[in-house]
């Protein structure tokens, strides 16, 4: 098998593109970026797009787009076939693109930062985004996204995190952060100089099984992350734990 991170730049490529969408996020012909747009901005400077093959096959892809700081570029789409997700065949998709960007776009162009969304409630995204990447959590956006035709969380508030990365820092964070003594459940509980915030281990699991309960959730995390940001602490890290002791929890510090 080979694998390569390339720009893209054939026709075949961005149709390529399309399927993966469909594939991750089950998103319908409405809410797809079709293939002529992104022939479009990666022709035409708009944007940047880079893909992953694996024996001359799409299995991911990175959409890029400017911001009005040219020292932060912004990440509108990092999207990965389901059957190479979480480096099921030993090779991490989303990471070998964000190290091809690094090195041969943002570096290069003097591009400091790189900055996303995502819905801190999706544990394996969290795993990456915070636990991997290290990514700092700069902002909580309720209902980000007005709408989706995202299959997984449709019906839910399209509540996300805005989230940076440094493009000169290394992309694999240690795994050595502790679940503090203190877990809250609202925000009536924060204090001290350090607590932990449970969430659910799969949001989407559990929005299938009781849409009521998953939106309870939501809210009830909202609620925790506003009133810790607004009151100084900063997302420090994540912790995932598998059997016997399952749990996702988000690390907060208070910063002086």
């Amino acid at each position: 098998m080979t694998f390569a991170v390339r720009k893209l730049k054939k026709s075949d490529d961005y149709r390529q593109i399309e399927a993966i969408q469909r594939a991750a996020w089950a998103l319908d012909d409405l809410t797809i970026v079709p293939a002529h747009l992104l022939e479009a901005m990666a022709c035409y400077n708009a944007g940047y797009l880079i893909g992953a093959f694996a024996d001359d096959g799409a299995v991911g892809f990175m959409l890029i787009l400017s911001t009005n700081d040219p020292k932060i570029q912004h990440m509108h789409m990092i999207g990965v076939d389901p059957s190479w997700q979480s480096g099921h065949r030993g090779i991490h998709v989303g990471l070998e693109m964000l190290r091809f960007y690094a090195q041969e776009i943002a570096i290069p162009q003097g591009v400091q930062e790189l900055e996303w969304t995502y819905d801190p409630l999706v544990g394996r995204n969290s795993n990456l985004y915070i636990r991997k990447i290290g990514g700092d959590v700069v902002r909580y956006d309720v209902e980000a996204y007005s709408t989706t035709s995202e299959e997984g969380v449709r019906g839910l508030p399209n509540d996300r995190l805005l989230v940076r990365w440094k493009v000169t820092d290394p992309l694999h964070r240690s795994n050595g952060v502790e679940v503090p003594s203190h877990v809250v459940t609202d925000a009536e509980e924060i204090h001290g100089p350090r607590f932990a915030l449970a969430v659910p281990l799969d949001i989407l699991a559990l929005k299938a099984k009781d849409l009521a309960e998953a939106r309870r959730e939501r809210l009830r995390t909202r609620a925790v992350f506003q009133a810790a940001l607004r009151r100084g602490y900063k997302v420090t890290g994540f912790v995932n734990h598998a059997e016997p002791q399952a749990g996702n929890w988000f690390i907060f510090e208070q910063q002086h």
